[in-house]
């Protein structure tokens, strides 16, 4: 009697014993996210380490940018074109009906960011990357927002395993959900492979296309509130009154003005600093130059759930100075200068501390560049992938 094989590529997968994992990829459009990065780098990642697994990422709509070696792409549309509250019932819809229902024929399924489903159809691995809408008031939004954030809340207990980013995470997630301790994991993020340092031929280049000095103070990330880049522009009041003479430079999309996401072109107004640079938007490939150009990097955050732009910093050698606050001193170890959170009188003093003293930028530039090194997206996609092959053999 002949074996014809396999009729379906399903059942080849499990004759030949491949992982099949279904990944949401709902943020792959938008890698200038922190969910939208972590997808860009353990995808591809996850295709070098394990070539011969099958991985599906399902989508709401186009999406571009996918190798095919990376997964093959799986898309819904809505029935109708969604906006506003709309948009947000679609997006719902996708997490926990959608998503769950292509995922039913995969050995696992990743959602890389906190929408867990209520009713996973097979064993789920969802990514917590931090717990900020519940730890912080101001950030729940909405009636419809704080409904869907119990929603998910509800549904994490159902995951089979929960990656978060930091053991400062883990913790939160560990007290706030009770969850077993094993079934909750950290694995460090790291930073893309273009953050590295920069030629002086690129920081000029970089320096003239943003109209940027020679040197200066740089922060490059999001405005919202706790980000706390109030207390960056406190300390470097503090530094001109005391006759520090270098600019400051305030690099990203700049937000309208809220309660959540305030202005920093107010913030520097009403303390009298009309110098400061708001150069906005910065281009993915231009950042690396321009964390190379400058000379610190500051990063004052109040909570992360890891912290990527300080990592990202010292992968390009720039000396770092941080908060000392929930992840961040995880991220950085002995490689950066850290200041209490929202103490701008601290955070003047190392900034004159390093921007006077040459040897400590030079010491902290090689700590910074050996601490970088230890994370990598390879070491990402193995620990993510020895998750999915622990939660598929437990939850069979």
């Amino acid at each position: 009697m002949s074996d014809e094989g396999p009729k379906t590529k399903d059942e080849e997968t499990k004759r030949k014993g491949w992982s099949f994992v279904m990944i949401n990829g709902f943020f792959w459009p938008t890698p200038h996210v922190g969910s939208g990065q972590y997808l860009h780098g353990l995808l591809p990642a996850l295709a070098d380490l394990a070539p011969d697994d099958r991985r599906m990422l399902a989508v709401m709509g186009e999406v571009e940018g996918v190798a095919p070696g990376w997964a093959e792409v799986v898309r819904w549309r809505p029935p109708v074109q969604a906006r506003g509250v709309t948009a947000d019932l679609a997006k719902t819809w996708f997490e926990q009906a959608v998503f769950p229902r292509l995922a039913q024929s995969a050995t696992l399924a990743h959602v890389p960011y906190f929408a867990p489903p209520l009713r996973p159809t097979v064993p789920t691995v969802v990514t917590v990357h931090d717990l900020i809408p519940l730890v912080l008031p101001q950030y729940r939004g909405s009636p419809l927002a704080r409904l869907y954030f119990r929603l998910v809340t509800l549904a994490l207990p159902r995951a089979a395993h929960v990656i978060t980013d930091s053991e400062y995470s883990r913790r939160e997630i560990l007290t706030r959900f009770h969850l077993p301790p094993d079934r909750v994991t950290t694995i460090h993020l790291a930073a893309a492979e273009r953050f590295r340092p920069a030629s002086a031929t690129d920081q000029a280049a970089v320096r003239a296309r943003y109209g940027l000095p020679d040197g200066f103070i740089l922060y490059l990330a999001g405005f919202d509130v706790r980000k706390d880049v109030q207390t960056l522009l406190r300390a470097y009041a503090e530094l001109q009154r005391q006759g520090v003479d270098i600019p400051l430079v305030c690099a990203g999309g700049l937000p309208r003005d809220s309660v959540v996401t305030p202005d920093p072109r107010r913030q520097a107004a009403e303390l009298g600093l009309n110098s400061v640079l708001f150069p906005g938007w910065i281009r993915s490939e231009d950042q690396p130059a321009l964390l190379s150009a400058a000379t610190v990097f500051c990063f004052p955050s109040r909570y992360e759930g890891f912290g990527l732009p300080p990592l990202e910093a010292m992968a390009c050698g720039t000396p770092t100075i941080v908060a000392d606050a929930t992840s961040l001193p995880e991220v950085v170890g002995d490689a950066a200068l850290m200041h209490p959170p929202g103490d701008w009188r601290a955070l003047a003093d190392a900034l004159r501390r390093l921007l006077t003293d040459a040897d400590l930028r030079a010491d902290l530039r090689e700590r910074g560049l050996a601490r970088a090194r230890q994370f990598s997206w390879r070491r990402v996609a193995a620990e993510t992938h020895a998750i999915y092959q622990r939660a598929s053999l437990i939850h069979r």
